[in-house]
């Protein structure tokens, strides 16, 4: 059977494409272990005391010592407690948000 060279090429491409990505992929669930939550993050979810040790280790690991102020954070009070819940629908409720979606799924 008639053989392109470029098919052979295109085989090798996808066979290095993947044994990368596995690589890649390894390598996040890796860090992902390693790597500590953001406190930004921990506090908006309400984790005050959490984000309050990745503070205390984060100072420790640049400077080499413990801060001589102690840290007290306070909770993130959200201001839109009455506020509605996004839906589905609310994608294409407005114009923008509707030619944008619209615009997107045509093109996928």
């Amino acid at each position: 059977m008639f053989c392109f060279f470029g098919e052979k090429i295109f085989r090798q491409v996808k066979i290095c494409h993947c044994c990368r990505s596995v690589k890649l992929d390894s390598c996040m669930l890796l860090l992902y272990r390693i790597v500590p939550e953001s406190p930004r993050w921990l506090l908006s979810q309400g984790r005050v005391d959490e984000a309050e040790h990745q503070l205390c280790y984060i100072a420790t690991a640049n400077s080499g010592r413990m801060p001589t102020i102690p840290i007290k954070l306070r909770p993130i009070v959200s201001h839109a407690v009455h506020a509605r819940k996004a839906g589905v629908l609310d994608i294409v409720r407005h114009r923008s948000l509707r030619s944008r979606t619209l615009n997107n799924i045509y093109t996928w």
